[in-house]
Formats: structure tokens, C-alpha cells, sequence
């Protein structure tokens, strides 16, 4: 109940998954930005969050993945591991960081059937395209990291065409659906999540 949230929150110590996020962001630009000890002091506590993550649910296969939209909550974590892909290869996680940014984005949904693919949320432009980008990014194998990164093109490609009827998310006129209507503050976050990674895919 609301009424209890903060005090349980209280009770059991409780830090958000996107607090988290933000804390691994700001730890990547430290580990980027610094030399000698202090990279190396970065690398470390970025590891060490990373794994206390995992060890509370926050990995691949997880049951926390079926929290059905985790967008918004962890946009900085997505963009944290990318950042920090040679440090975690360099201690043998880039593999599990993959899967765990795979898993949470729900990158799965580029294999899906032609026909399934019509009428995706604002919300996944909005908050999943780049983490889904970055977990194909963060892939070792090549040949999975070449075979994603078309998946994800062709996906991106028929998601980004006008959809008929009241799916979304674009309209031949340039309106926006969400939720079956057109729905402009979301078109918003719909483009500034998908322009970049249109841009990134570009070549």
C-alpha cells in the first residue's frame, strides 16, 4: 500500500534499481574521464555494484523480467555497461552484462514474425531501443552481434513504418499513436529515444 511504501522502504534499506543506474553512469564517466588509481578505484566499485545487482535478481532469465517495463528505471544502467565494455571484458563479465541488458530491454522481441511486429509502443522508442543497441553492442560472439544487429535493423525498420488502424506508434500524417489514440506528449520521448539510434544505425 502507499501509505507503507516509505516505511518499508525505510525498514528494509531499499535502493532503486535506477538510483543504481545513475550511480553506475556517473561511475563509468569517472572511470572514462580518470587515470592511474582512480580508473582503476572506478572499475572496481562498478563491478562490484554490478555483481551485488546480479545477485539480487537483476540478471538474465530473471523473474524480475516479467515487471513487464522496466524502461524508464533503467536507461542509465544500459548505457553505464556500454560505456564500461573493456573494464568488464577485462574481468570476464561483458558476457553476463549482455545478457543482463538483453534480458531487461527485452531484446528478444527483434525475432519476432513479420506480422507481430506492427504496432510497438511508444514506450520501447522511447526507453528500450538504446539498451537494446548497447546489449547487441556488448555482445562477444561476432557472428550473434552481426545476426542481432539485422535482426534489430529489419525490427526497427517495419516498426518505424506507418501502422494502420489505432496501432502505433507513427501514422502516415506524422501523428503519433499510443494506447490506441493519438497521444502527443508521448511522440515526444518516442522520438528522442528512436533518433539516435536510427542515426547510430545509419551506416
Amino acid at each position: 500500500p502507499k501509505e507503507d511504501a516509505e516505511r518499508l522502504k525505510l525498514l528494509t534499506g531499499a535502493v532503486g534499481i535506477r538510483e543504481c543506474g545513475e550511480l553506475l553512469l556517473r561511475t563509468a564517466y569517472l572511470w572514462h574521464e580518470g587515470n592511474g588509481e582512480e580508473k582503476r578505484e572506478a572499475a572496481r566499485r562498478f563491478e562490484e555494484l554490478l555483481r551485488h545487482l546480479w545477485e539480487q535478481g537483476w540478471a538474465a532469465g530473471s523473474s524480475l523480467g516479467t515487471t513487464h517495463h522496466m524502461g524508464y528505471l533503467m536507461r542509465e544502467l544500459y548505457v553505464a555497461a556500454f560505456l564500461m565494455r573493456k573494464p568488464l571484458r577485462e574481468a570476464g563479465l561483458l558476457g553476463e552484462a549482455a545478457d543482463m541488458t538483453g534480458w531487461f530491454s527485452g531484446r528478444g522481441r527483434i525475432f519476432r514474425e513479420a506480422e507481430e511486429l506492427r504496432g510497438e509502443s511508444t514506450d520501447t522508442l522511447n526507453t528500450l531501443l538504446q539498451g537494446i543497441l548497447c546489449s547487441i553492442l556488448l555482445t562477444e560472439d561476432e557472428d550473434l552481434q552481426v545476426c542481432c544487429l539485422k535482426a534489430f535493423r529489419d525490427w526497427l525498420s517495419v516498426v518505424l513504418r506507418p501502422a494502420p488502424g489505432l496501432k502505433g506508434p507513427y501514422k502516415a500524417d506524422g501523428s503519433v499513436f499510443h494506447h490506441a489514440g493519438h497521444y502527443p506528449a508521448y511522440a515526444v520521448g518516442g522520438f528522442q529515444g528512436a533518433a539516435p539510434v536510427v542515426y547510430a544505425l545509419s551506416g
